[in-house]
């Protein structure tokens, strides 16, 4: 099939999407499939400048089908031959909790929901569309309140190289955090929370964002915690299984892929009772309502069982993925095929 992923990032750097664009890409590709991409990872301004005006004379023509990687991308495509995914519903339902500066300044906060509001509903014209988990798809045909009435999901994949590293018992517990450096992630309740403890543990914060700077400089002056930055793939089995627990106090997830790479390291994953996530890595999680009286229950011996959910989060591979999106898109493309030769054309 000719098949073009249309999507902001088209690097494992570019948050999420960028990852899922990034798999989908090298395995279709490996598959044998005829692929194209059509992206711009640049500044949020000029992003929207390439979504409304230059992305339609950057789109082939004759592809078998379109997928665009958010609702935003689903803008100026073929809609009888598109497929669309759908991560998060934040920039309407949760709008002032948006990452990148938006949830920040009200003008472009109310800007940017129109916009991925006006998104939502184009994508509901497109000949498929996939959530991401089941309280994202429930959440999509909510919204949209009878525009449309279907939904697959279409779970994410995991790294292949993620398996657990057995360590000899370490003598200073490591708590981790892997993610974007933003206010959605509420690293800095993290951050607070550790330095208020009595434990004599080591923080690891992985990641880049906005709030790096700011972040750094809330840490500043205590040695327990430390900034690793980017992490590769490679090394993501090493630093998940290196932690005691991997803590990830964000306002809300979309999915929670950092919770899924962690429990298949077998590493325990904490989150906070008020976040946002899918029922089905939540109810995985232990949730805390005080992250400080977690990390002292924690120094006064609290253990955590580990390797609880490693089967279940491996189960999630980027070639079920795959299979499932390549599924779609064949039902799609027939779909359209059918139609045109009836229609004679």
């Amino acid at each position: 099939m000719k098949i073009c992923l249309v999507s902001r990032y088209m690097t494992l750097r570019g948050a999420g999407i960028g990852r899922v664009a990034s798999r989908l890409y090298e395995g279709l590709t490996a598959r044998g499939h005829d692929v194209c991409t059509v992206h711009d990872g640049s500044s949020l301004a000029a992003y929207w400048w390439f979504t409304v005006v230059r992305k339609p004379f950057l789109l082939p023509k004759h592809m078998d089908v379109y997928h665009a990687l958010s609702p935003v991308e689903s803008l100026w495509l073929p809609e009888e031959k598109s497929v669309v995914t759908i991560h998060d519903l934040f920039p309407v339902m949760y709008p002032m909790f948006q990452g990148a500066g938006i949830g920040e300044n009200r003008i472009v906060q109310w800007f940017s929901g129109e916009f991925f509001a006006h998104s939502l509903f184009k994508s509901a014209m497109c000949a498929a569309v996939a959530a991401n988990s089941t309280m994202t798809a429930s959440q999509y045909i909510r919204y949209l309140d009878g525009f449309r009435s279907r939904c697959d999901v279409i779970y994410l994949g995991i790294s292949p190289e993620l398996a657990p590293m057995h360590f000899p018992r370490a003598k200073r517990q490591r708590f981790g955090y892997l993610g974007q450096l933003d206010r959605r992630k509420r690293v800095d309740v993290l951050i607070r929370a550790f330095r208020e403890s009595k434990t004599d543990a080591t923080l690891l914060i992985a990641g880049a964002g906005r709030d790096d700077a700011a972040l750094r400089q809330l840490a500043a002056g205590d040695s327990r915690i430390t900034f690793i930055g980017f992490l590769p793939d490679s090394k993501l089995s090493l630093f998940y299984s290196s932690l005691t627990a991997l803590v990830l106090p964000s306002y809300m997830e979309g999915w929670g892929l950092p919770a899924v790479e962690a429990m298949a390291c077998g590493t325990p994953v904490v989150i906070l009772q008020d976040t946002v996530m899918p029922f089905e890595v939540r109810e995985r999680c232990l949730q805390s309502g005080d992250l400080r009286a977690f990390f002292d229950e924690m120094a006064g011996g609290l253990v955590l069982e580990r390797d609880a959910h490693a089967d279940w989060a491996m189960s999630h591979t980027w070639e079920r993925c795959i299979n499932e999106y390549e599924a779609l898109y064949r039902t799609v493309a027939e779909a359209h095929r059918g139609a045109a030769a009836s229609s004679g054309r």
